[in-house]
């Protein structure tokens, strides 16, 4: 074998452990959440043993099977921070006048611990995308299971203490909507900023979801939180403007489904026949699933306009430039331009890193979210 097949081998190795290990972030996050808040949030000390044991398992795994590794000095000292906090609670057991409740609460600290330690040893800048996907689709599943409640009501009735407001399957209507508005934030950049085409679809599907199961909910303070999240993405970005308009095209339909819940009485009030309840529900279920296909397809039409408009600009400068190429360059010049593109959108390190890297001019972002 020469030397630069060996070259090309070992890099083809490199990107498939890089694309498994992403996988694996993505899908170990996307399970151990979606399971935790499937179990009534995690509340319960049943749920923290099982929990922290694959934390505990990837962060053994890591510490086995790299290398080296490296920790950013912030990364130590909030790593070191909260094993101190683990060892003083454990160390509470000399003196507790509850030795039971001690061991508890020792054994939840200890998943914060194992999810911080995997954390830090497992997930690398550029996996963070994936991370954020699968932390996406957990919370858009979970919303759905319990949006599902809502519409899909059986004869059993609503919980005497949660009257009207929407639990299930946390088991606390704040802590659900408040987990709605993670999820939200979550898919709404996922929708607007997203380097995969279906992905931004489905995410944009997903914000209807997470704003209907956060309307019945009734929680005020999840609102509050959802105002405060979108005001701080528009602080952060620097391309404010153009997120703007990404939100203002997405945020007509999860609002037209709230305002479609908002008028079914018998998904809303008290007491109401389950017929009526269930007829309403299948109706709203319709809307929201109506809703969902539309959000995801404004998407869709707004990234092929931005691709048009790229392409339309490339054609003007091409045309209207001092040193006019010649006819047959010009499509040379874009397939380049395209397979530069396709370079960007494989690169670890991100579409707007690999763009600066490989010399891509920023009106080729759309090439990067309309791959396949």
């Amino acid at each position: 074998m020469s030397s630069a097949t060996a070259t090309v081998v070992a890099r083809a190795a490199r990107v498939s452990v890089w694309e498994l290990r992403r996988h694996f972030c993505a899908l170990g996050l996307a399970l151990v959440v979606g399971v935790l808040a499937a179990a009534n949030g995690g509340y319960f000390p049943t749920a923290w043993g099982w929990a922290a044991a694959p934390l505990a398992w990837a962060a053994g795994m890591a510490l086995i099977v790299q290398a080296r590794i490296r920790l950013h000095p912030l990364e130590i000292a909030f790593l070191a921070a909260l094993g101190l906090l683990s060892a003083w609670i454990g160390l509470s057991l000399l003196w507790s006048r509850n030795v039971p409740q001690t061991v508890l609460e020792l054994e939840r600290v200890l998943v914060y611990l194992a999810g911080a330690l995997a954390a830090a040893l497992v997930v690398r800048r550029r996996q963070v995308p994936w991370l954020a996907g699968g932390l996406a689709t957990a919370v858009a599943l979970v919303c759905a299971y319990a949006l599902a409640t809502r519409l899909f009501p059986s004869a059993a009735g609503g919980d005497s203490v949660a009257l009207n407001r929407l639990q299930a399957p946390i088991g606390y209507w704040n802590a659900l909507g408040i987990f709605a508005v993670i999820g939200l934030l979550l898919l709404a950049g996922l929708a607007t900023r997203g380097s995969w085409l279906p992905g931004c679809a489905l995410a944009a599907a997903g914000t209807v979801v997470c704003t209907t199961t956060l309307y019945f909910t009734f929680s005020r303070g999840a609102w509050f939180a959802l105002g405060v999240g979108i005001l701080a993405a528009l602080a952060l970005d620097p391309r404010r403007l153009r997120l703007s308009v990404d939100l203002l095209v997405l945020a007509p339909f999860p609002a037209a489904a709230v305002l479609v819940a908002s008028r079914s009485l018998a998904l809303t009030g008290l007491n109401r026949p389950l017929a009526e309840a269930t007829a309403d529900g299948h109706r709203v279920a319709v809307v929201v699933c109506l809703l969902a296909i539309g959000a995801a397809g404004a998407v869709v039409v707004q990234l092929l306009d931005e691709l048009l408009h790229m392409l339309d600009q490339n054609i003007e400068v091409a045309n209207g430039s001092e040193h006019a190429r010649e006819p047959t360059q010009l499509p040379l010049q874009i397939v380049d331009s395209g397979t530069r593109t396709e370079q960007c959108a494989r690169a670890p390190g991100g579409d707007a890193e690999a763009m600066e890297r490989l010399g891509v001019a920023p009106a080729h972002s759309a090439l990067v979210r309309l791959e396949l």
